[in-house]
């Protein structure tokens, strides 16, 4: 893979087959329509904070068999991929990646021939300054629900066996009426998981694919 930069645009060149890159739209398009930051989105899939951010730009391979699991497990069984498109011929693809008006934009086109490209996707990922400003001045109430929330559940015996992110959000979806984005409760969780007699909690992978969530013993 090409990384190429012009005017604060980034700018990817690589060889992959259509089918791949299908995959990169959709979890561009579900992330998007989810509202999730890529941050977020790493975080429900169990994994570091840039995960995702270097799935959308092709520097970590999809193919993981266990990753496609997660995802349409967080994406409740949405499409990842186009299923009939090619998987055996590799062509040559760019992905854009630029900011403008508060919106970010993402193309991808693909090459002809060595002077024609078409363009494959173009998706577009408000962000809205006004919006997150909100967000922010809204978000002690919301990290509150989230430490009433962590405060109920720690006595319970839902941590004595391992749990991931996913599982997190889905007790605190059904013990909030109010939508809780995904970054204030990773902040919460943020704080209860450390060495034993620092925090009540331990973050591990262990076998598994993500990480998850448990007591220390």
């Amino acid at each position: 893979m090409i990384e190429l930069y012009e005017n604060a645009r980034e700018k990817y060149r690589f060889q992959t087959t259509m089918r791949y890159a299908s995959s990169i739209y959709f979890l561009l398009l579900n992330r998007i329509s989810y509202e999730y930051s890529p941050e977020e989105l790493s975080f429900l899939l169990g994994q570091e904070d840039d995960f995702v951010w270097q799935l959308e730009r092709l520097k970590i391979a999809m193919g993981n068999l266990e990753l496609m699991i997660h995802l349409n497990w967080v994406f409740e069984g949405r499409n990842l991929c186009f299923e009939s498109y090619d998987d055996e011929i590799a062509y040559d693809f760019e992905l854009d990646i630029w900011m403008e008006d508060g919106v970010r934009y993402y193309q991808m086109d693909y090459f002809i021939n060595s002077v024609e490209s078409m363009s494959f996707f173009r998706l577009m990922e408000n962000i809205n300054i006004k919006s997150i400003k909100q967000a922010e001045e809204s978000s002690a109430l919301k990290r509150g629900i989230c430490r009433t929330f962590f405060e109920f559940l720690l006595p319970t015996d839902f941590f004595k066996k391992p749990k991931s992110a996913r599982e997190v959000k889905f007790q605190l979806d059904n013990h909030s009426d109010i939508k809780i984005p995904v970054i204030h409760l990773k902040e919460e969780l943020d704080l209860l998981w450390g060495r034993k007699g620092a925090a009540p909690l331990k973050r591990s992978k262990a076998k598994s694919f993500g990480y998850r969530y448990s007591l220390h013993k």
